[in-house]
């Protein structure tokens, strides 16, 4: 709602979610079953048990059977998750004059959410329980959020003598969120009828819960300086306090610049016609996260083992389960960047050229601690990261008929990047250790100064021996081995490609549409771990790949792939080595959507707005910038607007409006009246009855004066009183259209 100078702005939105997991259980339990299996007895019922034999190994025989998990889909379980939750945000915006705006914003959301998860004593999760109290089961879990925030906006925008351009904003906000979720566990339910929680035998004496509280409180502030929309520079800080750090850092500052030269303004780029854009740009600035629980920096106790009555005292027993940090500072970056933007062809091709520096401080980690201390991990600030690396963004229009709203648009993004652990703590150095120690088929994280982050960490392989089926390994000083040991960790190859990005294409016509997004990344490693875990350490009891017959070794002189068939549960027990470090290169589609855009960019009218805009801005002077300052919006958004390719939201149609003293409808080419206090035929007929009127009542002597000073009215005063009353009327009536 608008009302002279103030906007009034509420939202309510209501979500309800209610999900069904599906009883016939997972893809993967299907497909490790062998495919000789049956799930059909004679009759055709569905069995409850598959196969039932005696597997041989080098150690003896273990026999085992399968459970058919279809005949789960027979019972009556549950599995359903529900979640509701309303969210109200309202906002109050006031405009004293063009360049100030006051903006207060306020957010309240409230949710709830429950899962219950239900299997009688049939489930054949229970097969091998005899204890009637713990067949069959029922899990509830409660879930309830709060969460509000308060934002208040100030910001000056100022246009001086044409060429200065100053714009300021402040901002505070302040943010809470409180999370609390609590749950039961009942066992014993006989059959699948009894499929509400209190039918239960036996509860768990004790509940399962959590809450978490967080705070924020933050002060920002900017300030932009644009001289002739040529050059520019701009400057940023804010201070950001959160509940989250430990009391020492409760509060951190942040700030950030930059600098900017619009090439194309300069004189001597005049006459290059072909260049549209030519923009050099670099910024420093630093920021930071949070990136860890509400708690995570305070002493943390619990009561779920010594939640008991005692008779002797009125309180209860609690254990400390985290170690408070009071230290934990705030995760800290510090990013250069230089950019060159470029544009040709009237934008019809567009190119940003970008190459980044980030150097991260006191990153967040949970570092593993000795079991003597009673605690598994403990949050620290892990040593500096340095990234440094380009972008690049390529995009192009080959086909463009505004007529028909019809465009086709190609963009490709692209980026590499290169990280290097400048530094590393105690804390990091205590997790190698381990690592080294846990190290199994999958390779774990390794730090080290001067490596990536994104190492993949191996022995080194130099394949199967022909003659005994096993391993070859290469140590760390050069000699060959048949036995794993981390001492001999080598980097193999990084997850991080070498060059990855996105691949777009947009067509549009009339309002039809189809877009196509792909991603590719190239240069990079991965760990197979499928391939180890399905052929080399396949469990035979189960389903397994072709390969376990076609490419492991058999007999002596064999050249293979993989090891030996062995029957353990675990396959050969492989460990991460090179064999398994693969190239990745790859292009996948991400996406494919079709459209159809039911507005008025559709009908014949679609072009009107495009062409009236353009025609509005140059007739005020004003350049695609000067006007996208003044909607918050890139030059880039006006250009689209122009062109038809995008069409403004409502609320930017108004402004747009309210900037040029035209009519919404004006600007969408459904009226030719562009002066928005001007009359309306029906706004005419409406005065003219009220003038009717009043002259009626004149002439009547109702309601009315009918002399002055004694002297009788006459038929000319009562025309010249008319005249003055129509103008009144038509000058009230403009006042009205201009006000609403």
């Amino acid at each position: 709602y608008r009302f002279n100078k103030v906007l009034l702005k509420n939202s309510i939105t209501v979500d309800n979610t209610v999900g069904d997991e599906s009883p016939w259980g997972s893809f993967s339990e299907y497909a490790k079953l062998n495919p000789y299996l049956r799930p059909y007895g004679e009759n055709g019922e569905i069995l409850k048990r598959l196969d039932n034999f005696v597997i041989f190994t080098y150690t003896g025989g273990r026999t085992t059977d399968y459970a058919n998990p279809m005949y789960n889909a027979t019972l009556n379980t549950k599995n359903r998750t529900t979640n509701f939750s309303v969210r109200n945000l309202f906002s109050v915006e006031y405009n004293p004059n063009e360049d100030i705006r006051l903006i207060g914003a306020f957010s309240l959301s409230k949710g709830n959410g429950k899962t219950d998860v239900f299997r009688p004593a049939q489930h054949t999760a229970f097969d091998k329980i005899t204890d009637p109290t713990k067949r069959g089961d029922f899990r509830r879990t409660q879930r309830e959020n709060f969460q509000y925030s308060l934002d208040l906006t100030a910001s000056y925008n100022k246009l001086l003598n044409e060429v200065h351009y100053l714009t300021a904003n402040a901002r505070m906000s302040i943010q809470e969120s409180r999370d609390e979720n609590y749950g039961a566990y009942v066992t014993g339910f006989p059959n699948e009828n009894m499929d509400e929680i209190l039918f239960g035998k036996q509860y768990n004496e004790k509940m399962s819960g959590s809450e978490n509280t967080s705070r924020l409180i933050g002060w920002a502030g900017s300030f932009g300086y644009s001289y002739a929309y040529k050059y520019s520079v701009d400057f940023n800080v804010r201070l950001d306090g959160s509940s989250q750090f430990g009391k020492d850092n409760r509060f951190a500052p942040f700030w950030a610049g930059g600098i900017r030269w619009d090439v194309k303004k300069e004189n001597f780029m005049s006459r290059v016609d072909f260049i549209s854009e030519l923009v050099l740009r670099g910024s420093y600035g630093i920021t930071g996260t949070q990136g860890f629980a509400p708690y995570q920096s305070r002493e943390l106790y619990s009561y779920n083992n010594l939640l008991y009555p005692y008779l002797a005292s009125d309180g209860t027993g609690v254990e400390i389960v985290a170690m408070p940090n009071e230290k934990l500072k705030w995760q800290q970056t510090g990013t250069w960047n230089i950019a060159l933007e470029l544009g040709v062809l009237k934008g019809r091709i567009t190119a940003r050229a970008e190459y980044f520096r980030k150097l991260t401080k006191n990153s967040l980690t949970q570092v593993t601690l000795a079991p003597s201390l009673g605690f598994s991990s403990y949050p620290e600030n892990l040593g500096s990261l340095e990234n440094k690396g380009v972008e690049l963004n390529v995009a192009f229009i080959p086909y463009q008929d505004t007529r028909n709203s019809a465009y086709w648009t190609i963009s490709l993004n692209g980026s590499h990047n290169k990280d290097k652990l400048k530094k590393i703590s105690e804390a990091l150095r205590h997790m190698n250790e381990e690592n080294y120690n846990e190290q199994g088929d999958s390779p774990l994280p390794y730090y080290e100064e001067g490596e990536s982050i994104n190492r993949i960490w191996v022995v080194k392989s130099l394949g199967i021996d022909p003659m005994t089926g096993e391993e070859i390994l290469l140590r760390r000083n050069g000699k060959i081995t048949g036995e794993y040991d981390v001492v001999d960790l080598v980097p193999v190859g990084t997850t991080e490609p070498k060059w990855q990005g996105n691949i777009n294409s947009s067509f549009a016509y009339k309002g039809f549409g189809i877009d196509v997004s792909m991603a590719y990344k190239f240069g990079g490693q991965v760990y197979n771990q499928t391939l180890l875990d399905k052929v080399e350490n396949a469990d035979l009891m189960y389903n397994a790949d072709k390969r376990v017959l076609d490419l492991r070794w058999m007999n002596v002189g064999d050249k293979a792939k993989f090891k030996g068939m062995n029957t353990g549960i675990n396959g050969a027990g492989t460990k991460a080595t090179s064999r398994f470090v693969m190239d990745e290169n790859t292009l996948q589609m991400t996406s494919l959507s079709l459209s159809y855009r039911m507005d008025k960019t559709n009908t014949n009218e679609s072009t009107k707005l495009g062409k009236r805009l353009r025609q509005l801005r140059k007739e005020y002077c004003m350049t695609q910038e000067k006007l996208g300052q003044k909607l918050n919006l890139k030059a880039s958004t006006i250009s689209d607007y122009e062109n038809d390719i995008s069409f403004p939201d409502n609320e930017n149609l108004i402004k747009l409006a309210q900037i040029f003293k035209v009519t919404t409808d004006y600007l969408l080419g459904a009226s030719n009246i562009r002066d928005r206090s001007i009359l309306t035929p029906k706004d005419e007929k409406d005065i003219s009855k009220d003038l009717d009127k009043i002259k009626e009542q004149i002439k009547n002597q109702e309601n009315v004066i009918a002399n002055c000073d004694g002297i009788e009215i006459t038929e000319e005063d009562v025309d010249y009183l008319m005249k003055a009353i129509d103008l009144a009327l038509h000058r009230i009536k403009q006042k009205n259209k201009e006000k609403y």
